[in-house]
């Protein structure tokens, strides 16, 4: 019996030093000195995602690869104004407007068009 609780605390000890704990105050991804980082996001990421579609449509024959996609909405994200948010938090008004975001995703979209960078993927 002393023998399997000696060699359970072994195992227990071995453990502790294979698998060193976190240091709290290391930032990782989603958290710095304690803070949760994961809920700010840019308001306007749904939103240049929800018109992206839309917007593609207005380029008749113009069949964007995935990867295009992908350019044309960071692209257009670059060109708004970030609008950062903490979940929960109340937003009093949108400063960004959807025509506004289609006009930077048209603009984003006809850049991609034309210089396209698939080939170098």
């Amino acid at each position: 019996m002393e023998a399997q609780a000696e060699a359970q605390t072994n195992a227990q000890t071995e453990a502790r030093i294979e698998a060193p704990e976190k240091s709290p105050e290391e930032p990782t991804a989603d958290r710095v000195r304690g803070a949760l980082l994961e809920g700010i996001r840019n308001r306007n990421e749904p939103r240049v995602a929800a018109l992206l579609p839309v917007v593609l449509d207005e380029f008749p024959g113009y069949e964007p690869s995935p990867l295009e996609v992908q350019d044309i909405y960071a692209l257009a994200l670059n060109l708004l104004p970030p609008r950062y948010a903490q979940s929960f938090s109340f937003v009093i008004r949108e400063e960004v407007s959807d025509d506004d975001i289609r006009e930077q995703l048209r603009a984003a979209a006809e850049r991609v068009r034309t210089h396209p960078k698939a080939d170098q993927y």
